[in-house]
């Protein structure tokens, strides 16, 4: 389910409108975290000038695009995170598309790194 949309403004930071269903709006950005190390998240999310979320690179087992993955804290969402996914929008090469996605376990190799493919990520 999309719950926002972002707009690029600069190299590495984007601008959200997030609408979680039943709740009002709010605007975050998501900015890249300037620390690539081990498994440090490719991008952090903040509101308000305050941190509320990471992202880390994923890319697809069979294939296909990569795209982000992580959540974003708070705590009005249930255990105080919603999880999410974004995707390179297919309005435009500027534009993400946030959607939420149901927590999943993860498998033992997936450890969060990721190489640089050119994907903009």
């Amino acid at each position: 389910m999309r719950i926002g949309i972002g707009t690029k403004l600069e190299e590495g930071k984007y601008a959200f409108t997030v609408a979680p269903p039943f709740l009002p709006s709010a605007q975050i950005t998501m900015e890249r975290n300037t620390d690539q190390t081990g498994e440090q998240p490719r991008y952090h999310f903040a509101a308000g000038g305050e941190r509320c979320g990471a992202m880390w690179k994923r890319t697809p087992r069979g294939g296909g695009d990569t795209f982000l993955q992580g959540h974003i804290e708070s705590p009005v969402f249930p255990e105080g995170k919603l999880h999410v996914a974004a995707f390179v929008s297919k309005e435009g090469a500027h534009q993400m598309d946030l959607v939420w996605s149901a927590p999943r376990k993860q498998a033992a190799s997936d450890d969060g790194a990721g190489g640089d493919d050119g994907a903009g990520f």
